[in-house]
């Protein structure tokens, strides 16, 4: 039972670890808007998007895996800032393939990259 309480408690700090990291990294994208701030709600989104989209997927998949409205508007407004960012392209040169799919991009997995971050938190707080 601590073993579970445990791991919940580092799968948490991780999540959030995520999405105060996707949130400054937007910060750091908008450099020349000075107030651009996302929700904890909309940098969850996004880590979970190049999070699932680690393997190659089409916007109906996509769209799907997070129950939301399979128009393209909806795709248009969960995904353009990540393609806007670099995080996130599309794996067919041409915008209108029908097997389109789109994969998370080199810069943007070294934005959902923790690279230990928790661990050297946790180590600098106890010196």
């Amino acid at each position: 039972m601590i073993i579970l309480v445990v791991i919940g408690l580092y799968v948490y700090k991780m999540k959030k670890a995520r999405v105060l990291q996707v949130m400054s990294q937007v910060a750091l994208e908008e450099k020349t808007a000075a107030n651009v701030k996302i929700s904890p709600k909309v940098a969850q989104r996004y880590v979970d998007i190049l999070i699932s989209c680690l393997e190659a997927k089409s916007r109906i998949e996509i769209l799907s895996e997070f129950e939301l409205n399979t128009s393209y508007n909806t795709f248009k407004r969960a995904t353009n800032k990540l393609k806007e960012y670099g995080w996130l392209e599309m794996t067919q040169t041409a915008k209108n393939a029908p097997n389109q799919t789109y994969i998370t991009t080199e810069k943007g997995k070294a934005v959902i990259r923790l690279e230990d971050s928790l661990d050297k938190n946790e180590e600098s707080k106890r010196e």
